[in-house]
C-alpha cells in the first residue's frame, strides 16, 4: 500500500488513551474490506467508503512502539475502531499520538483524552 495515493482523501481520526492502550477511530461510513497494516511503528489504512464510495488513506507513525499482536480492530457501519496495545505501558500518557507532531497539522485530527491528571488540556 502506498503512503498516499494522489486521489485519495484523508479520513477523520480521533484517539484517546490509557497508560497501556490507544483507542483510535477512523471515521469512515460503509467501509467494506479495508486494507489495514499495523506494525510496531505505524498504522496504514486504505479503504473506500462514505456516500460516494471514495478512496481514503492514511499512515500514522506512532509516538512510541505498539504491540500489533495484542491489538485488535473492528470494522463497523460508521467507522473502523482500534484498540492498540502500547508496547511499553509506562504508567504515563503519551504527549501526542504521532511520532512527528508537525504532521498533525496536515490532516484533520481530533484528540480526545480519556482522563486527565491535572484537569483538561486545551
Amino acid at each position: 500500500m502506498a503512503d498516499h495515493t494522489e486521489h485519495a482523501k484523508i479520513p477523520n481520526v480521533t484517539w484517546a488513551q490509557r497508560n497501556d492502550v490507544v483507542y483510535l477511530t477512523i471515521c469512515l461510513e460503509d467501509c467494506k474490506n479495508p486494507a489495514i497494516e499495523l506494525t510496531e511503528q505505524k498504522l496504514k489504512f486504505s479503504g473506500k467508503g462514505g456516500t460516494n464510495k471514495e478512496l481514503y488513506e492514511i499512515t500514522i507513525e506512532f509516538f512510541k512502539e505498539v504491540n500489533p499482536q495484542e491489538s485488535k480492530y473492528g470494522v463497523k457501519a460508521r467507522n473502523v475502531a482500534f484498540v492498540i496495545k502500547k508496547k511499553e505501558p509506562s504508567g504515563t500518557y503519551w504527549p501526542q499520538l504521532l511520532k512527528d507532531h508537525k504532521k498533525a497539522s496536515t490532516g484533520s485530527w481530533k484528540k480526545t483524552a480519556v482522563s486527565y491528571k491535572n484537569g483538561p488540556r486545551n
